[in-house]
């Protein structure tokens, strides 16, 4: 193990990880500069910090396979919505606009889909859209779960084959530490 020590002036929060090439380093922090949580572009060794998202809060969750886009969630109007976020740079695309609160955006093996947790069912499901967004309205997301528990943060195997999340008793109204899950 080795800490990555460039990183000691950001207030990090659990959200971080590699690109698949292993090049990247995304993750979420709070700043001298912000009390709230943004996201930040690295070299894997944590050098080279650049600040991605000026809005927040904002909170990185999974990057495409190609290494292009970086999916996270962000609170914008009073709203948590999925954008995405390309690596070499350019501002970030909104990809839902439901009203419900969407969390927990990650990529499908292939690239084409992006999964994610949302209340806008009226409970917490897995949904899924295509990795460009949802579309106007959000017509392209499609609910994956629909069961007497809330699923949060999903997150699809390597070959594509199965989803991993977590599922929380019903009604659970966020994702506590100290709430037990199954």
């Amino acid at each position: 193990l080795e800490k990555i020590g460039t990183l000691a002036e950001y207030r990090l929060n659990n959200d971080h990880g590699f690109s698949k090439d292993g090049k990247w380093l995304a993750f979420s922090a709070s700043s001298a500069a912000s009390r709230r949580s943004q996201v930040y572009i690295a070299a894997a060794d944590g050098s080279n910090a650049q600040l991605r998202t000026p809005a927040s809060p904002s909170y990185f969750h999974g990057w495409s396979p190609d290494g292009r886009w970086l999916a996270f969630v962000g609170e914008r109007d009073g709203n948590f919505d999925i954008f995405r976020l390309a690596r070499k740079g350019g501002g970030e695309q909104r990809i839902t606009s439901d009203a419900g609160y969407d969390d927990g955006p990650d990529y499908s093996p292939d690239g084409k889909w992006i999964y994610f947790n949302s209340n806008r069912s009226g409970s917490w499901d897995i949904w899924r859209m295509p990795a460009k967004g949802a579309g106007a309205g959000d017509r392209k997301s499609e609910r994956v779960t629909s069961d007497e528990l809330e699923d949060w943060f999903p997150h699809p195997s390597p070959d594509g084959k199965w989803l991993l999340f977590l599922s929380f008793p019903k009604g659970t109204k966020g994702h506590d530490a100290r709430t037990e899950i199954e």
